[in-house]
């Protein structure tokens, strides 16, 4: 249940971000703490002074943890760059390059527990659907925080799908707590899904499961975080404190309550949200496929608000 494989049309989807990789290896503001950390491991390795963070920290800090391991899987490229003289765009490639595999590891265990449970036909349209659509696979080579979240999220949903509850909140937990702190809204519908409306987890071991999870990651995070920044530090929950307690998010702008429903979510999926509302209505799995779709459309509105 659930296991890992890869496929013809795995390797479709990796060639497709690899393309987008390519034409665009820019980046937008969002992403350039990550890229910029990335870099400095592998060329400032040991050297933390002389790292960009220090001078330009950003609004809220961020995580070192997505960026090295992006760096430990770029080693050997950057230890052949080098040798080679090569320029160092090359490995601006080879990080951004990485980070879309891991997400289609990822996407590849999510469509083997649908392959579980829908069938073959499901997962094989699955991958048709993302391969013929941009949002995707453009921006899982994009360093950005909810792109590193995206890597857990999806194994999160694999364990789901497999009947693994307690092991898909663990990894949630692990990714709220490292990569994207508003994701506590999902753990807390999805635990509460799980628990009562599926019945497929224990409240009391949910919970419990949950809060070592977390408390192995923030140490974790702290654990690397504090090295990288100078100082004690849990950089996801400085996140956490600045959007909510003192509320600034909003700073940077503001949406309709609907916006995610009317404009992010078209445009996000485009023909294929048409397409799954008729799946559902029409699949005689539908009741199956309405026990998945629905906490996750509840986080969306729960977000939107």
């Amino acid at each position: 249940m659930g296991r890992f494989w890869w496929d013809r049309y795995d390797t479709l989807l990796l060639a497709i971000a690899t393309m987008y990789l390519i034409a665009c290896p820019y980046n937008k503001v969002e992403e350039s703490f990550n890229t910029q950390a990335a870099h400095d491991i592998l060329f400032h390795t040991l050297d933390l002074v002389s790292y960009d963070h220090h001078e330009f920290p950003g609004v809220v800090p961020r995580t070192f943890i997505g960026p090295l391991v992006l760096a430990l899987l770029s080693l050997p490229m950057r230890l052949l760059q080098a040798a080679l003289a090569l320029p160092k765009w090359v490995m601006l490639y080879t990080v951004r390059w990485y980070l879309g595999l891991l997400v289609l590891v990822g996407l590849g265990h999510l469509r083997a527990s649908i392959k579980d449970k829908f069938g073959d036909r499901a997962a094989r349209w699955m991958a048709l659907l993302i391969a013929l659509q941009f949002h995707f696979l453009f921006y899982c080579t994009r360093t950005l925080p909810n792109t590193f979240a995206l890597v857990l999220v999806l194994h999160c949903y694999a364990y789901w799908m497999a009947d693994r509850p307690y092991k898909a909140l663990a990894i949630l937990a692990v990714a709220t707590m490292v990569f994207r702190s508003e994701l506590f809204i999902l753990c807390g519908i999805l635990g509460l899904w799980m628990c009562f409306v599926e019945r497929s987890a224990g409240f009391f071991k949910a919970i419990g499961t949950g809060i070592l999870a977390a408390l192995v990651a923030i140490a974790a995070s702290m654990a690397i975080d504090s090295v990288f920044w100078g100082r004690p530090l849990w950089p996801e929950g400085v996140v956490l404190y600045f959007n909510t307690v003192l509320n600034k998010s909003h700073e940077w702008g503001v949406f309709p309550p609907l916006w995610y429903f009317t404009s992010a979510m078209p445009r996000a999926l485009l023909a294929s949200l048409p397409l799954a509302l008729l799946g559902v209505i029409l699949s005689p799995q539908r009741i199956k496929a309405l026990r998945f779709a629905s906490p996750l459309l509840l986080y969306v509105a729960a977000y939107s608000f």
